[in-house]
């Protein structure tokens, strides 16, 4: 089925078939590769091999930066107020459910490169756009509420 499919049809296949793309898989196509009489069929099968492994990294790639968007989401929920973020936040509680949800997420290890990654492009963005100094204010803070909580884990 992946052989035969055009290039839209191969994105949607292996989008709905992605758990199915396991070491064992990858085994079978390339004993598959292997045992191909003529060198077309090979070149054929690599490039295949090389299609489905660049649909499924740019899945995951994908995947991860969304998830570390709705982390980021979750942890500046508390600022943000009808759409809007209120810097520095009137209500002193905001900072503490911050700290609430980034040491939560820490526990639950989902704060890694892909989650400082995400934080870093926000304020990089925000920092050109120029017109929300509020939210780079925030987004300095939840990298220096993520530096506190690693420390005091490490300490």
């Amino acid at each position: 089925m992946l052989r035969d499919a055009n290039p839209r049809e191969l994105d949607q296949i292996v989008v709905e078939n992605v758990l199915a793309f396991d070491a064992g898989f990858w085994v079978r196509l390339a004993a598959r590769i292997d045992i191909c009489k003529s060198d077309d069929d090979k070149k054929d099968y690599e490039e295949l091999a090389e299609n489905v492994m660049n649909i499924v990294d740019r899945l995951v790639h994908k995947t991860d930066i969304e998830q570390s968007t709705d982390v980021l989401k979750e942890i500046i929920s508390p600022a943000i107020h009808e759409g809007d973020v209120k810097w520095p936040p009137r209500d002193p509680d905001t900072l503490k459910l911050m700290e609430k949800e980034i040491s939560r997420r820490e526990q639950e290890g989902q704060l890694d490169e892909g989650f400082l990654s995400e934080v870093s492009a926000q304020l990089r963005q925000a920092k050109q756009d120029g017109d929300k100094p509020g939210l780079q204010a925030m987004l300095q803070k939840v990298l220096q509420l993520y530096a506190a909580t690693s420390l005091q884990k490490r300490s």
